[in-house]
């Protein structure tokens, strides 16, 4: 354990001369109030009932393929992807019965068309460590495929469906895939988690994107300030001469994907472009691992980690949490004490909305 503390703080170190590694012109620097820097990640007590939108992503919504009164097993799709444009699968993380399909209010309080499931008792929300799988090389065909049927969208805040972002490179010369671990938010710490707990699976996840797409090489890019995130993630890459870790300086908004891919490839991306046109690809460390989780296991994304921070909770933290569980529960189970909130804000203090809603489902 000794070797691994020393190895980190040395690793840590030596990323100081590279504070300079930042986009231009630009930027600010507002308090990390990251205080949940370094916390475990903490699963939650499985709830009695969820309640699972079918337009949580970016595009159209899904199709439910359930009734009212079926039964469903635990990573089932309750709902498949449009026909018709950018749309993803939904499913629910908990075996249960299916008490209503239509709409239900959004944490913005506004009519979603939902499946609620009453979840079964005796389960838990649970994220199995397995031993690290050889999924070979893969297509574009594969990727998209599996992307699709698992339901995978953006994790780092945009939802976009990733069958869609993956499957637009098609035909286009790209060469470098960037894995974004910047995490320039205030307050949240997932990615952070993300990275110091499952690097072996993101590196794995990335590297199934770039074979996918074409690419010839990985850039991790993260901020200096998760000195652990950057060890970890170097100790899991060594192997791989294709993926380097990037220490990225400690400015707003550097994880945004022009800022990000100016940062670590030093190409300029035009208003109105995508990363594509520069040969560039951009998905979340998240949503990397997630991918390698569909890809070598069939599992769908049913879950996700959230930061649950802020002065009127009593125990603040990275919380594993299941989609479709209520946003009060949550709170509930992170010791929040209701009547000290002021305002409830998703999504991180800069680009985050406020909770108008506070019974309806984490997305």
């Amino acid at each position: 354990m000794n070797k691994i503390i020393n190895f980190c703080i040395f690793a840590a170190l030596s990323y100081s001369e590279m504070k300079r590694r930042t986009f231009s012109p630009g930027g600010i620097h507002p308090p990390q109030l990251k205080s949940t820097a370094g916390s475990r990640i903490i699963a939650v007590d499985a709830p009695v009932s969820i309640v699972l939108p079918l337009g949580q992503h970016i595009g159209r919504g899904a199709i439910p393929v359930v009734g009212k009164g079926d039964r469903v097993e635990a990573g089932q799709p309750v709902a498949v992807a449009g026909p018709d444009g950018v749309s993803a699968a939904v499913h629910t993380p908990f075996s249960g019965r299916v008490s209503a399909i239509g709409q239900k209010r959004d944490s913005r309080g506004l009519p979603v068309e939902s499946v609620s499931i009453d979840v079964e008792p005796g389960q838990s929300v649970a994220d199995v460590d397995r031993p690290l799988a050889d999924v070979g090389p893969v297509g574009l065909g594969d990727v998209v495929k599996v992307a699709s049927d698992a339901g995978i969208v953006g994790l780092g805040g945009a939802a976009f469906p990733t069958a869609f972002k993956i499957g637009g490179c098609e035909g286009l010369a790209i060469d470098t895939v960037v894995i974004n671990g910047a995490e320039c938010e205030p307050v949240l710490t997932c990615d952070d988690a993300m990275m110091r707990v499952h690097p072996d699976e993101i590196v794995a996840g990335a590297r199934l994107i770039k074979s996918a797409v074409g690419a010839t090489r990985v850039i991790i890019g993260v901020e200096l300030n998760k000195p652990e995130a950057i060890c970890r993630l170097r100790e899991a890459s060594a192997a791989h001469g294709d993926v380097s870790v990037v220490g990225l300086q400690t400015k707003y908004p550097q994880g945004g994907e022009r800022q990000l891919v100016q940062a670590v490839t030093g190409r300029y991306i035009a208003q109105g472009c995508l990363p594509m046109t520069v040969g560039v690809v951009v998905q979340n460390v998240s949503t990397a691992r997630a991918l390698y989780r569909a890809m070598a296991f069939g599992e769908p994304l049913v879950n996700r980690i959230v930061t649950v921070a802020g002065e009127a909770i009593g125990r603040p933290g990275n919380y594993l949490v299941p989609i479709g569980m209520s946003v009060a529960e949550l709170l509930g189970q992170a010791g929040a004490v209701f009547d000290r909130i002021d305002k409830l804000v998703a999504g991180g203090p800069m680009m985050g909305r406020v909770i108008e809603y506070i019974n309806g489902p984490v997305t």
